[in-house]
């Protein structure tokens, strides 16, 4: 039997046992043993063929990832054509998934492989006591670090983790992004650092999952929740336009290793970071010395400590563009992830999506790429798709969103666009300001090695320029988007948030050009004296210390944290509330922590009809920036607090509201003292952070 037909039956036999384990609901085991076979012996198969090479665990994981891509891209067109999502969607999309590639990939061929060794690391032989040098330090390193956020992980309300952490914490944490380039610089071997940035990655964005013991930020309770009732009903009504490809992922996931939605979620993009390394060591097939370590420099590591559809989508996006960098790896592998991300979020989905299908075709064209108006034609495209995007939508639909293009050629909007450039001022604090001025430095650095690069590396020129453009091309339309548009339905200062991730999209797709220019700045490490590449390593730890400090919720002299985490307190609240009530319709005026609390805990559990717009509205005040969240800012902000908690209660129909206020709200000793003199009924949680005010309004 040849390969080919060998191939085939495997198909057959695997996405047979899996259908059959659907069509008469086999135990949960026989199931995931079942699913889990057919993952890993494709995942070798398939994973040869699109990495072209067979040696390492590389393709393997590479495989394993583009299997797990597309069978998601089938969940969502599953869902979207109104089939309940569940056991039977789970097999036939890993079906379909696994006779795509099986029609797509070439069956083995020696030839189609690419050789193992890279000219530019085996000129040396390998040294086992650099590679323990560089390995073990890292691994305690990171050790260290997931120890201090297990055993500090808390369940109270914070801004800020530092203050709880070992305070050698952010030490650790630069130590492991300098192993790496001590294993790029000595170690002679690229799997080695691409482990290294690995762990430098995952050992900052683990920290969050691992220590807010009740969850970190605010949207990521919303998802979970809804990720929830996906895995209950199979749906969701009305069907959104976005977050799906996450939904169907964790979902899946839940049920292939009952585990809870909300572990799968959590751990999720901690977990997806850690592949970046990989694909760009098989993407950049033929890199120099320090490119690998390089990709630590600029990328930016706040978006990565949370689990967000935003988040995963610019994982699985710059997966995609790495990928699709030197025509190496088999196309379908930058597609897939590309894919991949547009279904999970097209505000990142778009660009990268776009990026990658230009990259493709510059693979294909080579040097004659730039002569091509196609190549012009895709990356305007992708650098204009999301500007484009919400003009479709808010012409089409009631989104309160607004254009005013005069905005555009006003001075005062270039004026303020020139002074948000200016470097940040020194506030006599070492290294809140040092903190400030990297975060300040990165982008401006990254285009200038993006143009180092540009002008040095004439056999990738062609990709580099595309790339860039693309890059510039998507942080210009964040500008026009921020200049032009009024998104009314925000609070106030989250309006600029769709432009600002225009920007780090932008910078994003920079990346892989900074990379390079930075690698040929500091290739003269090697030539370097010792004293001098001493010190560059030290400005190394220091700079990746400032990176991992800017990640995280930071409170000092150079930044404010205004976000406070979900605490037990606010959980409290919550289940307090509902059982007074006792079943009746009643409104709740909070934070938005408490309203977090509040999806947690009962999930989207009433909508109340509203009395003016005909627009329901959800008992708690989400969004921020929505009529609930404004009456309590005007029910805790001044002396006539009944006025406005009697308008919510006729907006929502209710006759009960609820008034929630934290201990770290501003003036909160003066806004209870009121409020006490005002309702019917009050009581404290049991950390005495929290009050609840009750108003009866019938009376």
């Amino acid at each position: 039997m040849g390969t080919h037909a060998l191939g085939w039956l495997v198909v057959a036999l695997t996405s047979g046992a899996v259908l059959a384990n659907a069509a008469f609901g086999a135990p949960p085991l026989w199931s995931a043993a079942a699913i889990a076979f057919a993952l890993l012996y494709h995942a070798v198969t398939f994973g040869a063929r699109l990495a072209r090479r067979r040696e390492g665990p590389g393709p393997f994981f590479l495989g394993l990832v583009c299997i797990l891509a597309v069978q998601s891209v089938c969940q969502v067109i599953f869902y979207y054509v109104s089939v309940p999502l569940g056991p039977w969607t789970d097999a036939w999309s890993l079906t379909i998934t696994l006779a795509l590639f099986h029609l797509i990939l070439p069956v083995h061929d020696e030839r189609a492989y690419q050789p193992t060794s890279l000219p530019a690391y085996s000129l040396y032989s390998p040294s086992l006591p650099w590679i323990a040098a560089s390995v073990l330090p890292a691994l305690i390193a990171f050790g260290f670090v997931l120890r201090g956020a297990v055993t500090q992980a808390t369940d109270i309300s914070i801004r800020t983790p530092w203050p709880l952490l070992p305070s050698e914490t952010l030490l650790a944490l630069a130590l492991i992004p300098l192993c790496a380039w001590l294993a790029a610089w000595k170690a002679n071997r690229r799997w080695v650092t691409t482990l290294l940035i690995a762990l430098a990655l995952v050992s900052v964005a683990a920290v969050s999952p691992l220590l807010y013991r009740i969850g970190y930020g605010f949207d990521g309770f919303l998802h979970v929740a809804t990720e929830r009732i996906v895995l209950e009903t199979g749906t969701l009504e009305p069907k959104p336009l976005y977050y799906m490809g996450q939904y169907v992922f964790v979902t899946w996931l839940s049920r292939f290793t009952s585990l809870p939605v909300e572990v799968a979620d959590r751990f999720l993009v901690a977990g997806a970071l850690a592949f970046l390394p990989l694909f760009f060591l098989y993407g950049r097939v033929a890199a120099r010395r320090f490119e690998d370590a390089a990709l630590l420099l600029f990328l930016p590591l706040a978006p990565f400590v949370a689990t967000t559809p935003q988040s995963f989508a610019y994982v699985c996006g710059v997966g995609a563009v790495l990928l699709s960098l030197g025509g190496k790896v088999h196309p379908a592998a930058g597609l897939s992830m590309a894919a991949w991300s547009l279904a999970i979020h097209p505000l990142a989905g778009l660009p990268l999506a776009g990026a990658t299908v230009a990259l493709q075709w510059v693979n294909v064209r080579q040097e004659r790429a730039l002569r091509s108006p196609i190549t012009w034609l895709l990356t305007i495209a992708a650098a204009a798709a999301v500007p484009l995007a919400f003009l479709v939508i808010s012409r089409g639909a009631s989104t309160g969103i607004e254009w005013d293009f005069s905005r555009i050629i006003d001075v005062r909007t270039w004026t303020e666009s020139f002074v948000a450039l200016a470097p940040p001022r020194n506030r006599i604090a070492l290294w809140p300001d040092w903190t400030a001025l990297v975060l300040f430095l990165a982008p401006l650095l990254a285009v200038a090695a993006a143009l180092v690069a540009i002008w040095r590396d004439k056999e990738q020129r062609h990709r580099w320029i595309v790339l860039t453009v693309i890059g510039a091309g998507t942080a210009l339309g964040g500008f026009l988007m921020r200049a032009a548009g009024d998104f009314a339905f925000l609070i106030d200062y989250e309006r600029g948030n769709y432009a600002d991730r225009l920007f780090l999209v932008g910078l994003l797709l920079v990346l892989p050009a900074a990379t390079v220019g930075a690698a040929r700045w500091l290739a003269k490490l090697e030539t370097a004296p010792a004293l001098s590449a001493t010190v560059a390593l030290i400005g190394l730890v220091a700079w990746h210390g400032a990176q991992a400090h800017a990640a995280l919720p930071r409170h000092d002299a150079a930044a404010a944290s205004y976000g406070w985490s979900v605490g037990r307190g606010d959980v409290e609240a919550v289940r307090w509330i509902d059982s007074d009530a006792q079943g009746a319709a009643y409104t709740v005026l909070a934070n938005q922590s408490v309203s977090a609390a509040a999806v947690r805990e009962l999930g989207f559990k009433r909508y109340h009809p509203s009395t003016g717009s005909g627009q329901a509205l959800f008992y708690y005040p989400i969004p921020t920036g929505g009529e609930l969240y404004q009456y309590f800012l005007e029910a805790v902000g001044r002396e006539q607090a009944l006025e406005p908690i009697r308008e919510a209660g006729q907006r929502t129909a209710a006759s009960v509201v609820y008034v929630v206020v934290n201990d770290y709200w501003w003036d909160a000793e003066r806004v209870a003292e009121e409020l006490s003199t005002l309702a019917d009924k009050e009581t404290t949680t049991s950390d005495g952070r929290v009050r609840i005010f009750r108003f009866n309004l019938t009376r």
